[in-house]
């Protein structure tokens, strides 16, 4: 019976991990195919509990930001020319820079958590 057992966990843990892969693979790689579609080096940012980790970047005109949530809170990012759909733990959002300037940012659920992408 212990063989038996031990058999049928074997199982489901194995069945439950690649249920975990699949979700994982649907979710990252639409995520993938806009990177490729944009054609540009993508710079990560983390929001994290004391704020954008970078909170300044420079980058070339073309570039693209990615916002990954590390925290367990919601959050939005919004710009002048752009605003994230609500970020749940580990989820992100992307956004290219097609112009040249300076783009400022915050967290519109912590309006004291802001950011700036300088585009050159």
């Amino acid at each position: 019976m212990t063989a038996r057992f031990f058999s049928t966990w074997v199982s489901v843990i194995s069945i439950s991990l690649l249920i975990a892969f699949l979700f994982y693979i649907a979710l990252v790689y639409p995520d993938v195919r806009q990177e490729e579609l944009m054609g540009s080096s993508v710079n990560m940012v983390r929001i994290t509990e004391s704020g954008f980790m970078p909170s300044e970047l420079k980058i070339p005109k073309g570039g693209t930001i990615r916002w990954i949530n590390a925290e367990y809170t919601n959050h939005r990012i919004t710009g002048v020319d752009f605003t994230s759909p609500v970020l749940s733990h580990g989820q992100s959002y992307a956004y290219q820079f097609k112009e040249t300037g300076v783009y400022e940012y915050s967290d519109e659920f912590n309006p004291g958590i802001k950011g700036r992408i300088i585009v050159g």
